[in-house]
């Protein structure tokens, strides 16, 4: 019978290659892909997957070690790219917003200062009645 044990370093990678396909075509060959789990106790071993292409596949065509090697090797690579990926554009998006958050508050800074050397000039120059900005100067 056609069949590994593949182990990964990330069990992440493993179930992100699960959950895509449990079937996938490797060097011109239909593989079956399942979780593995230990025969002693049964117990599913989170970083390893099990593999089987037939026995019949096995005899006409083998399988080489270096084809699964490169085909989850090449996987590992795309799917950690992908995160990667993903994780960039949520720090650039976050990077952003905080852009526009700054501009927007020291935007109404500049015109809150702004006013308030108008209102002194004005004070200044006596072309007000009152020099408090927020008193109103009424008329009798």
């Amino acid at each position: 019978m056609g069949c590994a044990v593949v182990s990964m370093k990330d069990i992440r990678v493993r179930q992100a290659i699960i959950s895509a396909s449990n079937e996938v075509n490797i060097g011109g060959i239909k593989v079956q892909m399942k979780r593995h789990t230990d025969k002693v106790t049964g117990d599913e071993v989170l970083t390893d997957l099990f593999v089987a292409w037939g026995r019949q596949v096995e005899k006409t065509s083998p399988l080489s070690e270096h084809e699964l090697t490169k085909f989850f090797d090449s996987k590992h690579r795309e799917i950690t790219e992908a995160w990667r990926n993903e994780e960039q554009n949520t720090l650039r998006q976050q990077e952003e917003h905080v852009v526009r958050t700054r501009r927007k508050s020291s935007a109404s800074t500049a015109r809150t200062t702004r006013g308030a050397r108008q209102w002194r000039t004005m004070a200044r120059t006596s072309q007000c009645e009152s020099t408090v900005p927020w008193v109103v100067p009424w008329s009798r």
